[in-house]
């Protein structure tokens, strides 16, 4: 009997423990310090026993501890940098279709037209291409909409008067007056206007990012060089558009 309680001593003392009769060998004794001493090595090889609620686990009880430390975000001038070289990109772009001398196919960008029950940039219905350098040939991608298009560039404000040519629309392109380059000028402030917008944008979201710092003097000092980085870009555009205008009145 004495070696059935010996469960450390050999195998064969719990193994008739759980084939014989428990009661005779201590075996309810017997067997519960082994299967305590088995869910312990368990433990430590596989993790927490499966169904065991996060409550019962001390450790992870405060996901807090656990948490890493999160460092302060900073405002990011180099991507704000980026960002803010494709707006003037495509200023300079937008700028580059329009010459008061001569057709060009941006000239006409935009046009709005009303088509499937909505306005839409004539950019988004056709193809513009030049035929020479007073001539503009458009061709409608559906033809059911040819005649809203020519409509929509006769009403424009360049002082247009196209006509269809078949399936196309043929834009003869004058020699500019003062009233068809004021309207130009009017085009340049919108594209302006545009990107000063979409730099507005960059720079609510530059603040946002300064006003969660939580050092008073570090918040001040990102706010103040947000302030200055997009003081100097609203300048630089207003200063590209402000070239365009004087080289738009020059084409007469």
């Amino acid at each position: 009997d004495s070696s059935y309680r010996r469960v450390g001593s050999s195998g064969l003392a719990s193994q008739a423990c759980r084939v014989g009769n428990m009661s005779n060998c201590g075996g309810e004794r017997i067997l519960g310090g082994w299967a305590a001493r088995s869910f312990a090595s368990k433990t430590k090889k596989g993790g927490k026993k499966k169904g065991k609620t996060p409550r019962d686990d001390p450790v992870q009880s405060n996901p807090v501890e656990q948490r890493p430390h999160e460092e302060e975000k900073s405002v990011d001038f180099e991507a704000l940098e980026c960002e803010q070289e494709a707006l003037v990109d495509s200023l300079k772009l937008d700028f580059a279709k329009m010459r008061p001398n001569r057709a060009m196919p941006g000239m006409l960008d935009h046009v709005s037209v009303s088509a499937y029950g909505d306005a839409m940039p004539l950019q988004h219905l056709a193809t513009t291409n030049v035929r020479d350098t007073s001539t503009l040939v458009v061709n409608v991608y559906d033809k059911q909409l040819v005649d809203s298009v020519e409509k929509a560039i006769r009403d424009c404000s360049l002082g247009l008067n196209p006509a269809k040519e078949g399936e196309e629309i043929v834009v003869h392109v004058p020699r500019p007056t003062r009233e068809m380059l004021e309207e130009m000028c009017k085009v340049v402030k919108s594209h302006v206007e545009q990107k000063k917008n979409q730099l507005r944008e960059l720079r609510r979201k530059a603040y946002q990012v300064a006003k969660a710092i939580d050092d008073k003097d570090e918040k001040l000092r990102e706010e103040r060089q947000v302030d200055a980085y997009f003081d100097k870009c609203s300048k630089r555009i207003q200063e590209l558009g402000a070239m365009k205008e004087t080289e738009v009145r020059g084409g007469q």
